[in-house]
């Protein structure tokens, strides 16, 4: 290579302004747009800004049906409280074989119970004790998840612990997989 050609000094230089200066050089001062994060207000005066104003913020309203609050919420609520779903189970299999909507009262379980005619007085205060037993297992799961109110909870709530329960699980409908070792011979 010629002499003349090789690049002996190389420095900064400003694009904008053309000012070189010294590659030693540790740090220039430059105004960089820094992010900052500011509060913006979403209502004036008491109304909501235009939807284009929230459109410039990257915002948008969306609405929920209550069934898509309610399968969140039940969602979430099994999902942290795995042993609230048997129990739930157990209680819906009481009503159902007494053919009583969910949300049934302590009086229409009762007259239900009484009009069982293939159960005997005891037999019918057994059932009664294993229904409240199950109601009361699920007061206990809804006051561990730090409801305060959870025997009315439980009650009100019944019909929609019932819906949202998780499917249960199916068993395994596979067809077994047929015996392919050798046949061993037998001892005489």
């Amino acid at each position: 290579m010629s002499e003349n050609n090789e690049i002996v000094l190389r420095k900064f230089r400003d694009v904008k302004t053309g000012e070189e200066f010294d590659l030693k050089t540790a740090f220039i001062e430059r105004v960089i747009p820094v992010p900052t994060p500011v509060s913006v207000p979403l209502y004036v005066n008491g109304e909501l800004i235009p939807e284009e104003e929230l459109r410039k913020l990257d915002l948008e309203i969306v609405g929920y049906t209550q069934e898509q609050l309610d399968t969140v919420y039940y969602a979430e609520l099994y999902a942290g409280n795995p042993d609230l779903i048997p129990r739930v189970r157990q209680y819906r299999d009481y009503l159902d074989d007494l053919s009583l909507p969910y949300d049934a009262t302590t009086d229409q379980i009762d007259a239900a119970l009484q009009a069982r005619e293939d159960l005997d007085a005891a037999g019918r205060l057994e059932l009664a004790a294993r229904i409240r037993t199950a109601f009361q297992d699920i007061v206990v799961n809804l006051e561990a998840c730090g409801c305060m109110t959870a025997n009315y909870e439980a009650w009100l709530q019944m019909p929609k612990l019932v819906k949202y329960l998780p499917a249960e699980p199916q068993p395994d409908t596979a067809e077994p997989e047929p015996d392919t070792a050798e046949p061993q011979p037998e001892d005489d």
